[in-house]
């Protein structure tokens, strides 16, 4: 038999085959010819092809939706394609358009199925469970829906899973249908929807309160644009009561309160406390009284918080009554650890109170608040928040180590910190440790300062460089910026008592480091402090160099801090400051001819004894009498005035009235010194010898305390005069 008599191969004739016969036989033009051949069949039978084995995926693979990404300035659902769901996924788009009505959150479908068919439906579901977060990570959504379609006798009901992946249980319901209408939910999903997001809201809010002490701003933006969106779409809804609302609002204005406190800015506080008091009428105390009781607390602490950075005390006066007003309800006896919070609220604000008003009454009223809420808070039970009572307790004693006469109180703060810092590691919770590190370095100062030591001023140093560690400029600008503060307070304290201008240059740069962020529109006080430290660091730098740059530049800071160190806002800043002001102006007057800087400094003194009586401020008193009786010596001398020079020995003699030599002797070695100058320029404008004998006295006074201190620069002053002294009593008796 010929070829051309057997009967055709029939693999030639398929697709293959073709393909095959027209290479070998036409070559290029055949294998184009067959190609076309190919896509002409495949598209006749597509239908046919697309659902065989291998081909049926392969086609889904391809052309399915890549999965989409989520806006994280709202709550975001994702839709899953339902299994079992009809050819055009009608049940899916059902939920789909339902959805995209609730303004306040955003639709998203991911064109994928979660399965839950097989032979242990169990670990199916648990499986697809762990896919659907899968999904989650990958689109950045807040919740995804996703399951089922059941169908029997003709009726369908779609089984719908609720996975978000931050909640901890699921929602899993299956959904009749509206039998009025079948292309509308029934009314328990959007039940189920309110549920699922009001709970996505409150466990945010949670894992923000797990993180206490952390640098958390960056992440409450996103956060509270969301809520804020979700409350506006939420209005009017019938799954959305007004509790269920008020409940949102206020974990909005949780995350105000602290996006204020660690981002530095006003505004989030201000606006926080407006929802605070909102929310109050609608959870009133005859209603809901635990909750009343959280938002006044609440409440005062955001209060708190905008007072410390403004003058004046009108907001932390208002945080002490709302402190006050949750009280009444978190009794000892009910709510013993909410109780004890709210002593520590009330204790803080006390404190700052204290810190601006003469005497101790309101420090002594915080100490014992604290106390109260440690009856409570104890180690054992909650240690962090003993640790953060025992740090506020130091600082308060710190206020009261100030105001008195010894060293016990500055003692106790040491030690407070010191527990503190036995719960408040780096590690557990940094931006506590790094505050109480700078509360420990200020008591160790305040300490350094009244011992006149300088291993405790290094120790204080060392505690500011470490809170520096976490209180970094980019995360917390103003805890940054109070740190700097500190350090440079310390570095002066301790350039003060070298020869050297090292830790004094540090001390400026320190300052103005800190008045990057302490700026006089955001945090008005804070800046004018730091004005006025930088104005002394100046002022003793200036008083080392023999130039009058630096005493100028001293003059001009502490000009700076007196526009908002006002009497009337602050009288003892304000008098501390023109006290400041007093000596710059009387160093930068005795280097320069004239007496218009003398005359400046001696009206400044006279300013600050305005408010810096005997009866309420003895020791700063006695200080601006020296500084006074300093500055008229130097008139008196230049205006050759008996008057001024009397004066000037009737100051010194008041401020020698405080300045014992057992209280404060350093100082009152010093006072002696001018004392005794005063007495011997006067004697210049008398016979005999009566004024220069007291002179001596003076002098000799000064050195019984100077010289077993080794205070080298005053010894050798007080020698020369009481040499001279001597000198003209000898002669005037020839």
């Amino acid at each position: 038999m010929g070829n051309e008599d057997k009967p055709p191969n029939p693999i030639e004739y398929s697709p293959n085959g073709i393909l095959k016969l027209a290479w070998q036989k036409r070559g290029w033009l055949g294998k184009v010819i067959a190609f076309l051949i190919l896509v002409g069949l495949t598209w006749w039978q597509w239908d046919h092809i697309s659902k065989l084995p291998g081909i049926s995926w392969a086609v889904e693979i391809g052309t399915r939706w890549g999965i989409p990404k989520a806006d994280p300035n709202r709550y975001s659902i994702l839709v899953a394609r339902l299994e079992e769901d009809d050819s055009n996924r009608g049940n899916e788009r059902l939920i789909v358009e339902a959805l995209k009505e609730f303004e306040g959150i955003q639709v998203l479908r991911l064109d994928r199925t979660i399965p839950l068919d097989g032979p242990v439906p169990e670990q199916m579901e648990k499986q697809g469970q762990n896919r659907a977060r899968e999904y989650l990570n990958k689109s950045g959504a807040s919740v995804i829906i996703w399951g089922t379609i059941l169908n029997h006798d003709g009726k369908t009901a779609p089984k719908l899973y609720w996975t978000a992946s931050s909640l901890i249980r699921r929602q899993v319901r299956c959904y009749s249908l509206d039998s009025n209408n079948q292309f509308a939910l029934p009314q328990v999903f959007w039940s189920d929807l309110g549920d699922v997001l009001r709970l996505l809201v409150a466990t945010n809010q949670t894992e923000f309160q797990a993180k206490s002490g952390h640098y958390i701003a960056d992440r409450l933006p996103a956060f509270i644009s969301r809520v804020r969106t979700l409350l506006t779409a939420c209005v009017n809804r019938p799954d959305w009561n007004a509790d269920a609302r008020s409940a949102v609002r206020i974990i909005l204005a949780d995350a105000l309160s602290k996006l204020g406190e660690q981002g530095g800015k006003n505004q989030p506080l201000v606006e926080a406390v407006a929802v605070y008091r909102e929310a109050l009428k609608e959870r009133t105390t005859e209603r809901l009284p635990h909750d009343w009781a959280m938002i006044q607390n609440n409440l005062g602490i955001t209060l708190a918080r905008i007072g410390e950075r403004e003058g004046g005390t009108m907001h932390l006066e208002e945080a002490v009554t709302a402190h006050r007003e949750a009280i009444k309800e978190r009794s000892r006896k009910h709510d013993p650890l909410n109780w004890a919070a709210s002593q520590n609220n009330l204790g803080m604000t006390l404190s700052l109170i204290g810190e601006r008003e003469y005497g101790t009454a309101r420090l002594e009223e915080a100490i014992a608040a604290y106390h109260e809420a440690l009856k409570e808070w104890t180690r054992e039970q909650v240690p962090l928040d003993w640790a953060m009572t025992q740090n506020n307790l130091g600082g308060t004693l710190i206020g009261l180590g100030e105001r008195d006469n010894g060293t016990v109180h500055l003692e106790e703060a040491i030690a407070a910190c010191r527990n503190a810092l036995k719960e408040r590691t780096r590690t557990k919770v940094p931006l506590d440790w790094a505050q109480t590190q700078n509360n420990l370095g200020i008591a160790l100062q305040k300490l350094g300062e009244k011992k006149n030591e300088t291993a405790l001023l290094e120790e204080a140093i060392a505690a500011y460089r470490e809170a520096l560690k976490e209180r970094t400029r980019e995360r917390v600008p103003l805890d940054w910026a109070t740190s700097q503060n500190s350090l440079g307070t310390g570095l002066a304290s301790l350039g003060e008592r070298e020869s050297g201008t090292v830790r004094l240059e540090q001390a400026i740069t320190a300052y103005r480091d800190a008045l990057k962020e302490r700026t006089r529109e955001l945090v008005p006080l804070d800046w004018a402090m730091t004005q006025y430290n930088l104005g002394g660091a100046l002022l003793r730098l200036g008083e080392r160099e023999s130039g009058t740059t630096r005493l100028v530049e001293a003059i001009d800071a502490y000009r700076e801090a007196l526009k908002e160190f006002t009497r009337g806002r602050g009288p003892n800043d304000w008098a501390m400051t023109q006290n400041g002001l007093g000596c710059a102006l009387s160093m930068l007057g005795m280097r320069e001819s004239g007496t218009a800087r003398l005359e400046d400094a001696v009206a400044a003194y006279r300013e600050a004894l305005k408010e810096q009586t005997r009866e309420r401020e003895p020791l700063d008193w006695a200080g601006t009498q020296n500084n006074l009786g300093l500055a008229l010596l130097r008139l008196g001398e230049r205006e050759h005035e008996i008057g001024l020079l009397e004066e000037a020995v009737a100051a010194c003699r008041e401020a020698l009235k405080e300045q014992t030599r057992e209280r404060e002797p350093l100082d009152w070695a010093g006072t002696q010194i001018n004392l005794g100058n005063a007495l011997a320029s006067l004697s210049q404008h008398e016979i005999g010898t009566a004024r220069l004998e007291e002179a001596v006295v003076a002098f000799k006074s000064a050195l019984e305390v100077l010289e077993p201190a080794r205070s080298s620069l005053s010894i050798e002053m007080a020698k020369n005069n009481l040499s001279r002294a001597e000198s003209l009593i000898r002669d005037r008796r020839k």
